[in-house]
């Protein structure tokens, strides 16, 4: 019997076939171009059966971004950056699975964290790593995510959250420059400014559009052409190695929103098992994240600015890390859910 596992996005969705711990087949989609779950899970087994191998799944276990709720013994998940919504019901009776999980994908992710090689990881800070303390986990892509870990008893314990739609609180002047302009950018006088709206693809768009209305920064008519017509954060690291100083400044501001944040969260539950950033964002920075200026604004936090010291950074590079989490719980319940049968 073989095993589905997914990690979907907003804006990929990430699918891969395994048999006993064996990775037979994967594949990438845009999660935007299909109209739910069950529809790239389709494509996904005709494109296996198209390669010429035959399949029997007997688990199928996906990680999504958004909240999983609990109703009535199924799961049901609303996607945060897509239009549709599945159960875990539904995705049972369309494919004949009897063992089927939802979760979401910064839980999947950091359930995946213990499957890491040393070459999976950038270091950017070394600190003292703690094996037995909490691992914070950042997911810096299409929307912002965040989960905690620990071990305890050789098994992950995993607590997911949605801390990517709790208000942001500015720390220094330019976070409070930026922070009341996005504060107006809504119909009311004062809208709720989120974490998201700072430190997601679309933070670093909001970032730019901030400096190209209220910096004196020069930009080449063709830069100012691309943020004016494009919704891409792509772009920005684009011409950022193209020596353009606002996408540049873009970049070096998102960083340091970026480092405030996690040195608050850190104060918040001392991950001295390390602090990872993943997801498209983390990995696009990388060129222009120098980690000792990154360290020092996630330090500055006082008195406590030597405990912060003692904490492990570090981004994810392999970008399955949310398919590795979905294998190891599929192989967890799985298990359990035939021996309760």
């Amino acid at each position: 019997m073989s095993t589905i596992v997914g990690d979907i996005g907003g804006t990929q969705a990430r699918l891969e076939l395994r048999v006993q711990n064996t990775t037979l087949y994967r594949k990438v989609y845009k999660s935007a171009n299909y109209p739910d779950l069950i529809a790239i899970i389709c494509r996904f087994i005709e494109d296996i059966k198209n390669t010429g191998i035959s399949i029997q799944v007997g688990c199928l276990c996906v990680a999504i971004a958004g909240p999983i709720v609990e109703e009535g013994g199924d799961q049901r998940i609303k996607p945060t950056h897509l239009s549709w919504s599945c159960s875990a019901k539904e995705l049972r009776d369309r494919f004949s699975v009897d063992s089927v999980f939802l979760l979401n994908d910064l839980q999947a992710a950091a359930y995946g964290i213990s499957q890491l090689c040393p070459e999976d990881l950038l270091v950017i800070h070394e600190g003292k790593k703690n094996r037995v303390s909490p691992r914070l986990l950042l997911g810096l892509g299409t929307g912002f995510g965040q989960s905690l870990s620990i071990d305890q008893k050789g098994r992950s314990i995993v607590l997911s959250t949605e801390a990517g739609h709790m208000n942001f609180a500015p720390f220094n002047a330019f976070s409070h420059f930026f922070y009341e302009a996005q504060c107006l950018v809504g119909r009311n006088d004062y809208s709720a400014v989120t974490v998201e709206t700072m430190l997601s693809s679309q933070g670093l768009l909001n970032i730019c559009h901030y400096l190209l209305r209220h910096s004196s920064i020069i930009v080449s008519d063709r830069f100012r052409h691309a943020i004016e017509n494009s919704n891409q954060s792509e772009m920005i690291t684009e011409y950022a190695n193209c020596n353009e100083l606002l996408a540049e400044k873009t970049i070096e501001h998102y960083l340091e929103l970026l480092a405030g944040y996690i040195g608050n969260v850190a104060l918040s539950c001392l991950p001295a098992g390390g602090i990872y950033m993943m997801g498209g964002v983390a990995q696009h920075i990388i060129p222009w994240l120098q980690p000792e200026r990154f360290m020092r604004l996630l330090m500055d936090k006082g008195s406590m600015s030597s405990l912060l010291e003692q904490l492990p950074v570090y981004i994810v590079k392999n970008d399955y890390l949310g398919l590795e989490g979905a294998y190891y719980i599929a192989q967890q319940r799985c298990g359990m859910h035939r021996e309760a049968r």
